[in-house]
Formats: C-alpha cells, structure tokens, sequence
C-alpha cells in the first residue's frame, strides 16, 4: 500500500475539528490504522502496521508526504514510535521527481491528505479514541 500525505493546515492555523468523535473520525476517513514508524525520509514513510480500523492495509505500508509540505512529519525523530493515523483519499499521483530513500520511482501512489486538524496522534495520547472504535484488526501480511 502507498500513501501520500498532505497536511491540510499550517501548524500555525487555529484547528477546527470536523469530527466530533472517534467513530464520527472513522467514519469520514478512507485510511485508519495504528503502527510504528519504521522509516521516516522526507517524502517517504514506512510504517508497521499493528491495527486496522478502516482500509486494507498490509503490515509494511509505506506513505508519502507532499514535498514542502511537511507540517505533518514522520522523520527520523519519529523512527519507533507508534501513531494512531486518520487519512483520506484525495487521488492518484505520479511525478518523475517523486524518489524512495533508495533512489529509485514508486510510480503511482495514492495520495491522501492528513489534516493537522485531524485526530492523528501518538497512539500513547490516543486512547480515548483506541476506546470509541474499538479494537480493530490486524493487517494483512
């Protein structure tokens, strides 16, 4: 699975959630799963993904950040730790300038778009919501 992410705000902008609960969050998302960050590079994200609430996840998914707009960031400071993320589709992408960390072109990914605004966080901080949609399921290997 590839992933783009677009963060939708700066991280200076005033957040208006539109979600008003987790089940709600679930709901209008098209990506939601829990999984440690194994490799952050930029535009490249891999995670290893322990649960699935909603998606068809593999356990490595790799994600992809917009170049220059990184508000949103997995890097190497965030190398292990474990996010509960919320992402929505918004299309098809394909670029000659897109690189994996090795190099070499993924072709086209998905993009999908991670608002600031989101209910994205650290799993650790995610609990409340973890309980309002329930335990979900492991992802496909």
């Amino acid at each position: 699975m590839f992933a783009l992410l677009v963060p939708a705000t700066s991280a200076d902008a005033e957040c208006i959630a539109l979600w008003k609960d987790g089940p709600d969050a679930l709901e209008r998302s098209t990506l939601v799963f829990s999984g440690t960050v194994i490799s952050g590079h930029g535009v490249e994200v891999i995670f290893d993904v322990d649960r699935v609430w909603k998606g068809n996840l593999e356990r490595k998914t790799t994600l992809w950040l917009m170049p220059g707009m990184e508000m949103i960031t997995f890097d190497k400071g965030t190398e292990g730790k474990t996010y509960l993320v919320f992402a929505s589709f918004l299309k098809m992408f394909s670029s000659p300038d897109l690189r994996r960390a090795d190099g070499s072109s993924p072709g086209e990914v998905a993009l999908f778009e991670i608002s600031s605004c989101s209910p994205t966080r650290p799993l650790a901080n995610a609990q409340e919501l973890v309980r309002q949609i329930g335990s979900g399921k492991p992802p496909r290997n």
